[in-house]
């Protein structure tokens, strides 16, 4: 009896660890191929949601409909029947990305379907099993959840840590598949310890308590469930889209929403419930007043982060409070499971069709705060008034600037703090009505959006791949192409400028001044390939005669791109040479080009923070050159706030025995790579060209092999 808990307690932890390692792994090995944005985290996360569903669903149905003599046999087959699959793979390659999400889909399912709904079942059985033991403890076993939860933020904390800098993808595979042998044997060992240690009532004795679960509370579990689910999606794309764009900022939102599980949990309450709601109170509070006047990207960041963990602890905490009995433990698993399961589906389908911005994380908020603790206990003749107050609410925020032209946003910090404060004090002041309180954050949110909306906002649209804004300033003279927070482009609109490449590309600058050096030494370019678009400045350095392949994986980029109302690079520089646009991942496009043919291939998908890693390894520097002709080059643009990139590829070009010449100006990182060593002396003699310094070979980016957080400056 004595070794029955430690045995279970190990077997959930392993099996969360895998869960969360498999997360990590395969995304390195696959998720790259459509360009690292929030909209691919977000597709995994559903996968995964769904999967988990699955998972859950088959616990259901397994204590449902088999006696427990037999269920540890089915289950120890369908654990066997993922050991074909292993080791841990990517199944196929996107020919195209027209509908990216439906084929990243299919691949994670193709590629690892089976191991991941395997391992996520063990979590309610093994509950299950153990309430069906003679344990002291059996007859609340929701405790051993916090061991599970425990293995996948341990999985979470390692990945970044250990894993990802020492091994290599097919080492870590390995790893994988030998810790799923190993929770293979460590459920057989469950098996045959609940077997010497089963209780002979405990199938029986609650069966009093089988009639008390109704629809409203396993709704209340659905809701309960998909409010974080949807705040963990929603506050992962605000923040990498929104405020900073910083890898690995993924995985922390991902790991305070499994703390919350530990906490919520926990034998014993960190926190009451009364402090709990409080503490939701004073965070919802400073969130409203401090984050339309911070300025400072991580303070934001900071607040969103705490607000999230917070809003999805309450909400935690309450599920934990409702939960019945075991007799109904992997029924009230299977819920959970559907309300995050329906959060992954609104923010990763939906949403993107719905709104053209981030609004879903705004709108899981206000749902979190519908669900404060005490929404069952209102009073009914409450109800009339909790819809009307909060279009008060909206009125005292929209109803001035129609009216007479104010927006607190252009007011001074201090006028724009003070009106933030009187509007939270107003809406904390309906806090003992969950509906009013929840209605009127809601009306705060929206009024604060309307305010938002810039007048200079020319267009703004979502796809997959991200958020994008043209912004036009100065009094529509100068367009500007955002994607997030980066820059991808900008556009003096009135002759003679507006064929003059600006920022990045401007001919002052490095890439203007590598032509400018090609045309002074009379080095004519036929054939030129350029990864990423962007606004389409790179295009205006065309020349007649010339022949021109652009390669964009994201279709509205380039549809922005041509539209003259926005941007004309397109139709004013492309008339005197030919010009070809090729959708989808670079890399794969590139590779079925024959060898030899391009004289110039730039390289300027890095610009943006959340950087496809598949296009900065030894592979893909072998690709790149394999199709240069004698005398060609390569040009990287390398410009990043968080990652030191040239140092990523001078490792690479010193593993290969190259040398590349780099410029970091204030416009603008860019690195120059010959074909023929002896090609780099045209720049010899401008000194705002440098050698680009040697890095160890050990930090070779491969395939197989990056190391993000090594990479940060």
């Amino acid at each position: 009896m004595h070794m029955l808990l430690p045995v279970f307690s190990v077997t959930l932890l392993l099996s969360a660890f895998l869960l969360f390692w498999i997360q990590p792994l395969f995304g390195k090995m696959a998720l790259p191929l459509l360009g690292g944005s929030p909209g691919v985290w977000n597709t995994a996360m559903l996968f995964f949601q769904l999967a988990l569903l699955a998972g859950y669903t088959y616990v259901h149905i397994l204590c449902k409909h088999v006696r427990i003599t037999w269920q540890p046999y089915v289950h120890i087959c369908v654990l066997c029947l993922a050991v074909p699959f292993l080791p841990i793979e990517v199944s196929s390659h996107p020919e195209g990305t027209e509908i990216p999400f439906v084929w990243l889909l299919g691949l994670l399912v193709s590629s690892i379907g089976l191991p991941f709904f395997t391992v996520s079942t063990s979590a309610p059985l093994l509950q299950r099993w153990f309430s069906l033991s003679a344990h002291a403890e059996a007859k609340s076993p929701y405790f051993l959840y916090v061991a599970s939860n425990i293995g996948s933020l341990s999985a979470l904390v390692c990945y970044p840590v250990l894993f990802e800098p020492l091994f290599r993808l097919t080492q870590q595979g390995r790893y994988w598949a030998a810790g799923y042998v190993l929770l293979i044997a460590l459920t057989t060992i469950c098996a045959i310890l609940l077997h010497k240690n089963r209780s002979i009532t405990a199938e029986s004795d609650t069966e009093e308590n089988t009639a008390s679960v109704s629809w409203s509370r396993r709704l209340l579990w659905i809701a309960l469930s998909f409010a974080p689910s949807s705040l963990l999606l929603g506050v992962t794309t605000h923040i990498t889209t929104d405020i900073a764009a910083v890898p690995l900022l993924w995985v922390i939102p991902l790991a305070l929403y499994l703390l919350t599980f530990v906490i919520a949990f926990a034998k014993r309450p960190l926190l009451s419930r009364y402090l709990l709601g409080n503490t939701q109170l004073v965070i919802l509070f400073g969130a409203f007043v401090l984050l339309p006047v911070v300025e400072n990207e991580w303070i934001s960041v900071l607040i969103n982060l705490m607000l999230f963990f917070v809003m999805a602890l309450v909400c935690h905490t309450e599920l934990v409070r409702l939960r019945p009995g075991t007799d109904h433990l992997t029924e009230f698993y299977f819920f959970i499971a559907i309300g995050g399961a329906l959060g992954g589906v609104f923010n990763t389908i939906l949403a993107p069709l719905i709104f053209n911005g981030i609004y879903e994380y705004g709108l899981a908020l206000v749902v979190a705060c519908l669900l404060r603790p005490g929404i069952l206990n209102l009073a009914p003749g409450e109800r009339i008034k909790d819809y009307v107050i909060p279009i008060g609410v909206l009125a005292i925020i929209v109803v001035p600037n129609y009216l007479f032209g104010l927006n607190p946003k252009d007011a001074s910090p201090l006028a724009l703090f003070i009106y933030q404060l009187f509007l939270a004090a107003l809406v904390f002041s309906f806090r003992r009505s969950a509906i009013r309180f929840g209605l009127s954050v809601g009306a705060v949110l929206v009024g604060m959006m309307q305010l938002g909306s810039q007048d200079n906002l020319l267009l703004q649209e979502r796809s997959f791949f991200g958020v994008y804004r043209v912004e036009s300033i100065d009094s529509g003279e100068v367009h500007y192409f955002m994607h997030g927070t980066t820059l991808h482009g900008m556009q003096i609109r009135d002759e003679p400028d507006r064929r003059q490449p600006q920022g990045y590309y401007a001919r002052a600058g490095p890439l203007g001044q590598f032509f400018s050096k090609l045309a002074m030494n009379r080095r004519s370019l036929s054939d030129i390939g350029l990864v990423g678009l962007g606004a389409g400045a790179t295009l205006c350095y065309m020349r007649p005669g010339q022949n021109w392949v652009v390669y964009e994986i994201d279709p509205t980029v380039a549809r922005i791109a041509k539209d003259q109302r926005l941007f004309t690079y397109w139709s004013d520089c492309t008339n005197s040479a030919s010009t070809s646009v090729i959708y989808g991942d670079a890399r794969l496009s590139l590779a079925k080009e024959p060898d030899g043919q391009f004289d110039l291939l730039i390289m300027d998908a890095y610009s943006s923070d959340a950087i496809p890693v598949h296009l900065l390894t030894r592979q893909s520097l072998q690709l790149y050159r394999s199709k240069l002709r004698s005398g060609g080059f390569l040009l990287f643009h390398l410009s990043n706030r968080h990652l030191d990139l040239p140092r990523v590829l001078a490792a690479l070009l010193s593993d290969v025995h190259l040398e590349g010449m780099i410029q970091d100006d204030e416009s603008a990182t860019w690195v120059v790579v010959a074909a023929n060593q002896s090609d780099l002396k045209l720049f010899d003699d401008d000194q705002r060209w440098q050698l680009l310094p040697h890095a160890t070979k050990s930090n070779v980016w491969t395939d197989d092999f990056s190391n993000i957080l090594g990479a940060f400056k």
